[in-house]
């Protein structure tokens, strides 16, 4: 799951392989091992709001809301 989501957001965000940032400069991800959230795996944490069970299509339509 988190590898899927991973991809998904680094192309719709469009930031180059082994960066972190948008070439925009309004989005940045971060990989992390843990976020003690494990029964609401995968996590993702948009602006410090933990959405747990996430799929690469509900994480899209977050990702819409904020561009």
């Amino acid at each position: 799951g988190s590898e899927r989501l991973l991809n998904s957001l680094t192309k719709e965000l469009k930031i180059p392989s082994g960066e972190d940032t948008s070439e925009d400069g309004k989005f940045t991800v971060e990989r992390v091992n843990c976020v003690g959230a494990c029964s609401i795996a995968p996590v993702v944490i948009i602006n410090k709001n933990v959405h747990g069970k996430m799929t690469a299509d509900k994480l899209m339509k977050e990702i819409k809301k904020l561009k």
